[in-house]
């Protein structure tokens, strides 16, 4: 990308909100103190952060229930990042179970 506008632009949409914010906030912040003319301010109101909502944990619960009930619970959490996350540490405890041979004896955890 050659014109800068663009690139500003690109690098302002693959952050997440909070980050855009932030950026919007120094943007304004240089304006200001470059002398620029007061523009009306683009930044958004600040999030609202939600609570958590508890869901109890049945009694007998496998793991791929309690991940989607925790992503319920969760839900400010972004999945994509938490599939990746799950991913990777169901593939070490499979990988550590084959070359283990018994989860007892495994010194993974």
């Amino acid at each position: 990308m050659s014109n800068p506008d663009e690139f500003l632009l690109s690098l302002f949409r693959s952050l997440p909100g909070a980050e855009q914010a932030t950026l919007l906030a120094f943007a304004e912040f240089l304006h200001s103190r470059s002398g620029g003319q007061a523009l009306q301010s683009l930044s958004p109101e600040p999030a609202v952060i939600p609570e958590p909502e508890p869901i109890p944990r049945p009694p007998q619960e496998s793991v791929i229930k309690a991940v989607k009930r925790l992503s319920q619970t969760y839900h400010m959490l972004d999945k994509n990042k938490m599939l990746k996350l799950r991913s990777v540490k169901f593939a070490s405890v499979f990988l550590c179970w084959d070359c283990c041979c018994s989860f007892a004896s495994c010194n993974f955890y």
